[in-house]
């Protein structure tokens, strides 16, 4: 399922992008929600890959970050904010990925978080928003 949440995020890009005028708080808000939540996921499965055991205790604060980025992304993209919101209900098993599929995630991630940072800092987003969403579009691990 967190394949999917970082895919449909790619094709949010766009849209926030697009954002102006009071909408702007709205977009900011919902950046740095979504660079808060992929960069902790990005910390615990590295953590993963490198032999770590599972933390339930992380696994909860990760359900509540991306609890917390369904508030922002209500106005974009319903099915997107309800997927969010059920990770705080439960996590993705992770026990069942290979450590190559974790590292593939985490690379997703990094570059999924990369993309959402340039967001904020639009003068240095010079590529058009397509190039950027076709340039992300890597294989995601298989759950």
């Amino acid at each position: 399922m967190i394949e999917w949440v970082v895919e449909r995020l790619v094709s949010l890009m766009g849209p926030i992008a697009t954002m102006t005028g009071h909408e702007r708080d709205l977009r900011d808000h919902a950046i740095e929600s979504i660079l808060s939540a992929l960069h902790e996921t990005e910390i615990y499965y590295h953590d993963l890959g490198h032999q770590q055991h599972r933390s339930l205790a992380t696994e909860a604060q990760l359900s509540r970050y991306w609890a917390g980025v369904a508030v922002p992304l209500r106005r974009l993209d319903q099915e997107l904010a309800a997927t969010c919101e059920s990770h705080a209900h439960y996590w993705p098993d992770p026990d069942q990925w290979s450590s190559d599929d974790i590292q593939r995630l985490c690379d997703r991630i990094e570059a999924v978080s990369g993309a959402y940072q340039m967001l904020l800092t639009p003068k240095r987003y010079c590529a058009s928003t397509v190039n950027t969403q076709a340039s992300l579009r890597i294989t995601a691990p298989a759950a």
